[in-house]
């Protein structure tokens, strides 16, 4: 993901409309640590989630643009 997803609001209900952009990835990780933090059985969904983090990283590292877009951000940060 080069560019992060933006969802526009425009088009709701006056009540839900919110005058910035929502970016759902943001969203998504904080319920899935909410959801992990409230698991009946945390040992074992703390397990599901980290293989889930493995295959997704696998799955893009396989894009050559990701890995090389990673490694400029490395190697050109400032710290």
């Amino acid at each position: 993901h080069i560019v992060n997803p933006q969802v526009h609001t425009d088009g709701l209900d006056k009540s839900l409309r919110v005058p910035f952009v929502v970016e759902p990835r943001w969203h998504m990780w904080a319920l899935q640590a909410a959801l992990l933090l409230m698991a009946e059985d945390f040992t074992t969904a703390l397990v599901m989630y980290a293989t889930g983090l493995l295959v997704a990283g696998i799955v893009a590292l396989r894009d050559p643009d990701v890995v090389l877009g990673a490694w400029q951000a490395v190697r050109t940060r400032s710290f």
